[in-house]
């Protein structure tokens, strides 16, 4: 396999607290440009569980032997990871996704994160990306 062609969903992401775990309020949904802690977009003190989302479209001029990944590197805290409504897999604080999502693709797409924390350090810390990837004829 040749190096991938990396294509980082950065921002901006729409964040939505879920659920507040502190004394403090639910923050107001805000946006969000991913890698960040919940501190850092400003939602300082915030300890819960929150929603990141983002639509991206899908790649184009692509070959029979190319594939589409979506890589989530570890976040901070734990949650589950969905593209359009379906779950790619559970986020660990330790651990990366890596889905071939050629199949799952639409013209248009929403990657939803959802993540849990104690503190507001929590949040899509990680760098999420597509990775499209050319594979030998051994791979397909």
């Amino acid at each position: 396999m040749n190096e991938p062609h990396r294509i980082r969903l950065r921002g901006p992401w729409e964040v939505a607290a879920i659920e507040c775990t502190s004394e403090s309020t639910l923050p107001n949904p805000s946006r969000m440009t991913i890698p960040c802690a919940w501190r850092d977009g400003g939602w300082v003190g915030f300890r819960g569980r929150a929603l990141h989302s983002r639509a991206f479209g899908k790649p184009t001029r692509l070959d029979a032997n190319e594939h589409i990944y979506l890589v989530i590197e570890p976040a901070t805290g734990i949650g589950v990871a969905r593209l359009n409504g379906q779950v790619l897999g559970e986020l660990l604080a330790d651990s990366t996704i890596e889905s071939d999502v050629t199949g799952l693709l639409k013209l248009r797409n929403l990657l939803e994160i959802e993540i849990a924390a104690d503190h507001d350090g929590g949040g899509v810390t990680g760098e999420v990306s597509l990775e499209i990837r050319r594979m030998t004829a051994s791979e397909n």
